[in-house]
């Protein structure tokens, strides 16, 4: 079963920290695990990035729409 992301602050260099709701936390590198491309090319630019924060109704992390 899929867990919801409960907190996640944005670091330099596209890394994340982020906990779940079971408590395990971690580090995940964006810019080895996503191309920015397409649809995540906006999160390519670091100032864009640092916008990320937890949409609690989702359980996910997401940036603000840039259109």
């Amino acid at each position: 079963m899929l867990k919801d992301v409960v907190f996640v602050q944005p670091l330099p260099e596209y890394r994340l920290p982020v906990r779940f709701e079971d408590g395990v936390e971690g580090i995940i590198d964006v810019a080895q695990t996503a191309a920015f491309k397409g649809v995540f090319e906006p999160i390519g630019n670091p100032d864009f990035f640092a916008q990320a924060t937890v949409k609690a109704q989702l359980g996910t992390v997401c940036w603000p729409n840039p259109s």
